[in-house]
């Protein structure tokens, strides 16, 4: 169940844009003149006419559009990227990856175009399950999305090609490393996954950088490396917290995990509470219920060496140690003092001293055997141990109400869709800041040749006139 919960897909509206978030939306066209229009080619036309309809919010015309151009033929490797985005954004991957396939080397460089029209224009395309990363149309946003689609319809071989060409040309950024290691997991390579996944630097405390320790954190988990993969995660966490809550539930709940398999019920407990109800799809909601209750119940049980050994746990290395050996009170060779010399009955009441009566003759006579006893009326715990009882305690207050709340979780159809078909990976956005490149389109260039071979033959018209009239 966790590994479908890891692999399902969220709808887009409950996703919020943790990465880049740009600036205020800006849907303003780039507007020619009528003469630039008339001198447009086909393809420019109808590109400009795409994606002025994309601004107004009419993206199934646009969409429409743009495909049938695509599909006819066209000579402007801008279409093909724009047709390719927007299968993706209707869940048809492989036509997508035939579209964006006529984008690979193309010259002159898709997305020029696009940029030049709307500069504003960017694609947050789904990277993982619960994180969308923006992208401008350029070459490389053509390639990472070529890298998804190919992904998505399985190739996932093929996909892996693309990532290595990509690395090679732009660097090892985050999501390269992020989509590679994911691709290996799915693979069952998981070595590979952990070299890809796994960085010796710190890098933006961002919604990538969290899904990146988680996935690491999973691929060790695959190799029953518990603790290399707690500890993985336990900074990502402590450093990422500005990320969209399903993303983070998602992180805890991994995390928990980890930490009961190393023995750390109360940490476990602690990640799994700070998880809301409403964030979990149903089913999840039940599972934690179950283990939640099973923890709880655990830590109840504990006795007195195990709430020690518990009070000695490593939280950085998310390790807990072997079972600590009591010491005694006092020492067999101290013959300075008497370790029951200060022991007298405090009680009032005449039962209940009696009865401390009888601990204290039972407590001398061990210390004259020399055995090693805990003193009446202490509890045998050092202050850290009884630090963890008392939170034990406040664990079982809580969780009453805790139960409460996720038993009433109700299903959520929109949190656990599991076929990525069924939901969206690509949405679009108009919050970009880069300015439209100096690139002017084909219409442009025709209207300025255009001025310039009118204005060269006004001027011969004129130079011809002076000359006739310096003649006559």
């Amino acid at each position: 169940m966790w590994e479908q919960w890891f692999n399902s897909y969220p709808d887009l509206k409950l996703l919020d844009l943790d990465v880049g978030r740009g600036q205020s939306p800006n849907r303003a066209i780039h507007h020619d003149a009528a003469l630039t229009q008339l001198l447009m080619p086909h393809d420019e036309r109808v590109l400009q006419q795409s994606l002025t309809r994309l601004a107004d919010q009419d993206e199934v015309s646009a969409a429409a559009l743009i495909i049938q151009e695509a599909a006819a033929g066209a000579l402007l490797p801008d279409v093909f990227f724009l047709a390719g985005v927007f299968q993706i954004a209707e869940g048809n991957f492989d036509e997508a990856v035939r579209m964006l396939g006529r984008c690979q080397g193309a010259s002159p460089e898709p997305g020029l175009a696009i940029r030049r029209i709307v500069p504003t224009l960017r694609f947050l395309i789904r990277v993982t399950p619960c994180v969308l990363l923006p992208l401008y149309p350029n070459a490389y946003g053509a390639e990472l999305l070529h890298t998804i689609a190919l992904w998505r319809t399985g190739a996932l071989a093929e996909s892996l090609e693309v990532l290595r060409d990509m690395i090679s040309k732009w660097g090892l950024h985050d999501e390269l490393r992020l989509v590679g290691g994911i691709i290996h997991l799915e693979q069952g390579n998981y070595d590979r996954a952990v070299k890809a996944l796994s960085v010796g630097e710190q890098t933006e405390r961002d919604a990538l950088e969290l899904s990146r320790a988680m996935y690491l954190a999973w691929a060790h988990y695959k190799r029953e490396e518990f603790r290399s993969g707690a500890r993985s995660l336990i900074s990502a966490l402590r450093l990422v917290t500005d990320v969209n809550p399903h993303l983070l539930a998602r992180a805890r709940q991994l995390l928990a995990e980890l930490y009961e398999r190393n023995g750390m019920l109360l940490h476990a407990l602690r990640e799994s509470g700070r998880c809301r109800p409403a964030d979990l799809p149903g089913e999840i909601a039940a599972e934690v219920l179950n283990r939640e209750e099973r923890w709880v119940t655990d830590l109840g049980m504990l006795t007195g060496p195990e709430v020690e050994r518990m009070a000695r746990a490593d939280d950085y290395q998310v390790y807990v140690p072997d079972a600590i050996q009591q010491k005694s009170p006092y020492s067999s060779l101290d013959t300075t003092r008497d370790p029951v010399k200060n022991l007298k009955p405090k009680e009032m009441s005449w039962i209940k001293r009696r009865e401390e009566e009888r601990e204290i003759a039972a407590y001398k006579s061990a210390v004259a055997r020399g055995a090693t006893v805990k003193k009446p009326g202490s509890t045998g715990l050092s202050d850290a141990g009884l630090d963890i009882r008392d939170r034990i305690d406040k664990a079982e207050r809580w969780w009453p109400g805790r139960r409460q709340m996720l038993s009433e979780a109700r299903p959520n159809p929109w949190l656990a869709i599991s076929d990525p078909t069924q939901t969206g990976h690509l949405r679009f956005d108009f919050c970009g800041g880069r300015r439209a490149p100096a690139n002017p389109l084909t219409g442009e260039k025709r209207q300025r040749l255009l001025y310039a071979m009118a204005g060269a033959s006004l001027l011969i018209f004129l130079v011809l006139w002076l000359l006739q009239t310096c003649v006559y």
